[in-house]
């Protein structure tokens, strides 16, 4: 069984797929979230912004927000403005934002996968302040996710989201605004050794 566990990360669904954003306090974060989202908000949407509570089901790492949190996004020059959000959603790629020197133009295997409570994922570095970090994650996703699996088509990520929470007695539907106010419930998984995503 694996219990939720929060981190201090944002993550954004592009569709169906995860992305779960790491690094320091005022690397970014909230703003790489912010330009994937506007890209598509037809197709994007917010998982959480700050804080995120993690969970493996299944051999998966899903991804949702704190409840005091959810649907809330900081905009630099704004505050924290409400928007339309989805939870839990499985997450597919890892993007660990760090200082140029840290980010290698050409990294090697081991440096593309990040193990994340036992589940090995796809991850990728970038340079904090690039100004084409949402350009490399759609990019990534295309190459490291879809390409993989080939069958999974961009759709948004109510679906699978619904299907998750049925299971753990948690409703998912995407909310714009506001707080949503989970279920009782708990994503359950084997919580041992190391399972790679699919």
């Amino acid at each position: 069984m694996s219990l939720p566990e929060t981190v201090h990360a944002s993550a954004v669904a592009i569709g169906a797929h995860g992305v779960l954003v790491r690094g320091a306090s005022g690397s970014g974060k909230s703003s790489l979230v912010l330009g994937l989202i506007d890209r598509d908000p037809a197709l994007n949407q917010l998982i959480a912004d700050d804080r995120v509570e993690l969970a493996v089901a299944g051999g998966r790492l899903f991804a949702r927000a704190p409840t005091a949190l959810a649907g809330k996004l900081e905009v630099r020059g704004l505050g924290i403005v409400d928007i339309a959000h989805v939870s839990p959603v499985a997450i597919a790629l890892v993007v660990d934002l760090l200082p140029p020197d840290q980010c290698p133009r050409m990294p090697e295997p081991a440096e593309m996968e990040a193990n994340v409570m036992g589940v090995v994922l796809p991850r990728l570095m970038l340079p904090i302040g690039v100004g084409d970090a949402a350009a490399r994650v759609r990019f990534a996703l295309g190459r490291l996710v879809r390409a993989a699996r080939p069958e999974t088509a961009i759709a948004p990520a109510t679906t699978e989201a619904s299907c998750v929470a049925e299971s753990i007695g948690q409703d998912s539907a995407p909310r714009r605004g506001g707080v949503q106010t989970p279920r009782e419930g708990r994503m359950t998984g084997n919580g041992s050794g190391k399972t790679r995503s699919r």
